[in-house]
């Protein structure tokens, strides 16, 4: 029992009371609950419809300052490996060589060549054209069933053109 401006109530009504109150003031608010839906859609959208654009001038240009390469400077060429497929034949004294020294990676940019002294001469010549020097990477290639003694002989061929830097790969 609750006592309450002299009178005696039973806790039931004076939580009914309570009750009433709060729904009386309440009469004139406003329900936010579906304005907060809408703004959520509404932010949802142009997030999803809005582009993002980087800011001019971010990536940075650097033009030559003066009319182009003089006779002086020499423009860079492109390093281009070198890359000797080996290819096991019926006859290893004279075994198929596929030699590739542009850039190009297609049938026809292969050159064939039979024999490793071939070979040393096609290196010799090959050295004096732009983007191939002694660092130049020499990649030598053989298919799995190719002998030791043929891949030996191509490296030899690339040793003695003094290349340095030179590999091995799967075919």
């Amino acid at each position: 029992m609750i006592k309450h401006k002299n009178k005696i109530k039973s806790v039931a009504q004076h939580w009914i009371e309570k009750r009433r109150r709060r729904r009386s003031s309440r009469i004139g608010a406003i329900n936010l609950a579906p304005m907060m839906d809408v703004m959520f859609n509404l932010l949802i959208f142009f997030l999803v419809a809005t582009t993002f654009q980087l800011p001019e001038g971010l990536l940075q240009a650097r033009l030559p300052r003066t009319q182009g390469i003089s006779s002086k400077q020499q423009a860079m060429v492109p390093m281009v490996p070198i890359k000797i497929f080996l290819d096991s034949s019926q006859n290893e004294k004279v075994p198929l060589i596929r030699v590739n020294t542009s850039i190009r990676n297609d049938a026809a940019s292969l050159t064939i060549i039979e024999g490793f002294d071939k070979l040393y001469s096609l290196l010799e010549s090959v050295l004096h054209r732009p983007g191939i020097s002694l660092n130049t990477p020499v990649i030598i290639a053989a298919k799995p069933k190719t002998s030791w003694n043929l891949v030996v002989n191509a490296y030899n061929a690339a040793v003695r053109t003094k290349f340095n830097h030179i590999v091995f790969a799967k075919y």
